[in-house]
C-alpha cells in the first residue's frame, strides 16, 4: 500500500503543480477481493459473498463533498456511464449502469434498490441495501439468503426459513430479471423490486 500512497501523492502533486487539482476528478477502486478460506472457500476469487464483492471505489473532484460516505448500491458497471457523464458527453444506450455523478454531488434522491453480482457460469447474486441472495447456476435449488444488517458476515443462511418463503420469490424474480436484461431495462428493474 506504501507504493500506491506514493502514486497518488505523485499525481495530486503533479495536478497541483499544473494548478489543474481542483478541476480534475481522481477516482480510486480496485478488483474484487480475494478469499483467504472465508465461508469455507478455497484461496482465490469468484465468491459471491461481501469479501469478494464489495471493492473500494473513493472519488475526489469538483463538487464532491469531503470526507462524505455515501451508503447507496453501485457497481462498476456505473463506472463507464460516469467517466461519459465527467466528459460532457452520454454513455451509448447499448451500457449498462449509470452516472454516478448525481451521487458525487448529492443530487440524488430515487436511486437503484439492488444490484445483480455474477461469477461466470457459477452463480447470480442480487444485493440490496439489506440482503444478499445468492442462486448458484448449476442448480437453481442450490441458495443462499443472508440479512445483511443482523449478519454482515454472512454465516446465517435463512434460506430455508419458512417464514422466508414469500421473500425468497421476490428475490429469485428480482434476480432472474436483472440477470436477463440489457440496458435501460436493468435500470428499471433494480429501482424496485417486482410485484
Amino acid at each position: 500500500m506504501l507504493s500506491v500512497d506514493d502514486l497518488v501523492q505523485n499525481v495530486i502533486e503533479t495536478l497541483e503543480r499544473a494548478d489543474a487539482l481542483e478541476n480534475t476528478y481522481i477516482v480510486f477502486t480496485s478488483d474484487n477481493g480475494y478469499d483467504h478460506g472465508e465461508h469455507r472457500q478455497t484461496l482465490g476469487k469468484g465468491t459471491p459473498y461481501e469479501e469478494a464483492t464489495h471493492v473500494p471505489l473513493l472519488v475526489r473532484g469538483p463538487g464532491v463533498p469531503a470526507g462524505r460516505i455515501e451508503e447507496r448500491l453501485v457497481t462498476n458497471i456505473d463506472i463507464a456511464p460516469t467517466f461519459a457523464a465527467l466528459a460532457g458527453t452520454e454513455a451509448p444506450d447499448f451500457v449498462d449502469g449509470r452516472s454516478l455523478v448525481p451521487l458525487l454531488h448529492s443530487e440524488e434522491d430515487n436511486w437503484r434498490q439492488a444490484v445483480l453480482g455474477q461469477f461466470t457460469t457459477q452463480f447470480h447474486l442480487l444485493i440490496t441495501a439489506d440482503r444478499a441472495y445468492i442462486a448458484y447456476s448449476n442448480d437453481r435449488e442450490e441458495r443462499e439468503l443472508y440479512d445483511l444488517s443482523t449478519d454482515p458476515y454472512e454465516l446465517d443462511n435463512l434460506i430455508s426459513s419458512p417464514d422466508r418463503r414469500g421473500e425468497v420469490a421476490t428475490l429469485d424474480t428480482w434476480l432472474t430479471g436483472l440477470s436477463t436484461c440489457a440496458a435501460g431495462e436493468c435500470r428499471t428493474i433494480e429501482d424496485e423490486p417486482p410485484g
